[in-house]
């Protein structure tokens, strides 16, 4: 397997040390091999192997392998395997295997295996295998499983009973 690399380098004369100034261009290409290191300006380095990690201004690192974290004047973190955590002003984390958790402002947590927690200015808490409790400014929790309460200014509570 034949490797192609070509380089368009500055060096300093004294300490014979390779500087990224100006614009310069190194590559390795392999057929389908490792890596590609590009500096245009600032620098761009992509990794194909594992992961690909891109510097435009700030940086964008991507991991394709396991995750993808993206570095976009702040920055955001995708992890696909089993998460998905992106962060943008704030952070917004997102975990779809089990639970969902989402930062928007203040934040929103979803967990869609047993509960349901939103939180909004204040907050929403919903749990759906037994009971759902929602805030609403005062709160409202409701038992689904045998009673059923509900606040609302004071608070109003029903059961009902199987003859």
């Amino acid at each position: 397997m034949r490797i192609t690399e070509k380089s368009v380098l500055e060096y300093d004369s004294i300490t014979d040390d390779k500087k990224k100034k100006g614009t310069w261009i190194e590559y390795v290409v392999v057929g389908y091999k490792y890596w590609i290191e590009v500096w245009i300006g600032e620098w761009v380095e992509v990794w194909i192997g594992e992961w690909i990690e891109v510097w435009i201004g700030e940086w964008i690192e991507v991991w394709i392998g396991e995750w993808i974290e993206v570095w976009i004047g702040e920055w955001i973190e995708v992890w696909i395997g089993e998460w998905i955590e992106v962060w943008i002003g704030e952070w917004i984390e997102v975990w779809i295997g089990e639970w969902i958790e989402v930062w928007i402002g203040e934040w929103i947590e979803v967990w869609i295996g047993e509960w349901i927690e939103v939180w909004i200015g204040e907050w929403i808490e919903v749990w759906i295998g037994e009971w759902i409790e929602v805030w609403i400014g005062e709160w409202i929790e409701v038992w689904i499983g045998e009673w059923i309460e509900v606040w609302i200014g004071e608070w109003i509570e029903c059961k009902w009973f199987t003859v």
